[in-house]
């Protein structure tokens, strides 16, 4: 089952998300400018079985998009896999992993708050 949240910069929602969002703490693959530069590796490097535990969601897309009132919009893209996280580089047309201590964890308890979220 998918479920979509909207959330409009300058609500209370969308504040409590970016609050969170800011507060995670990454660390770039060590790989990460190898596959931007060489493009075509980033399905071989990414490439594994996710196999989600008991209770766990497969996938929490947040997408962010500004529209500063010209036809070029600026978007972001962060990902949460199962367990992996990755966010889209649009300039360069990759999807990049990052790393994170406990990232299974933090990343489950947030798509689990997001999911009950956008059933209301």
């Amino acid at each position: 089952e998918d479920r979509r949240l909207k959330l409009t910069a300058g609500t209370e929602e969308f504040d409590d998300l970016w609050s969170e969002i800011q507060e995670l703490r990454f660390r770039r693959a060590p790989f990460n400018v190898v596959v931007q530069a060489l493009p075509f590796l980033e399905g071989i490097v990414d490439t594994y079985v996710k196999y989600p535990e008991t209770d766990d969601l497969d996938t929490m897309s947040i997408s962010f998009a500004q529209d500063n009132g010209t036809d070029i919009w600026r978007s972001e893209h962060l990902q949460f896999d199962v367990d992996t996280w990755s966010y889209r580089d649009f300039d360069h047309g990759v999807t990049l992993p990052l790393l994170m201590k406990n990232g299974h964890e933090i990343g489950q308890k947030m798509a689990h708050e997001l999911w009950e979220q956008a059933a209301e």
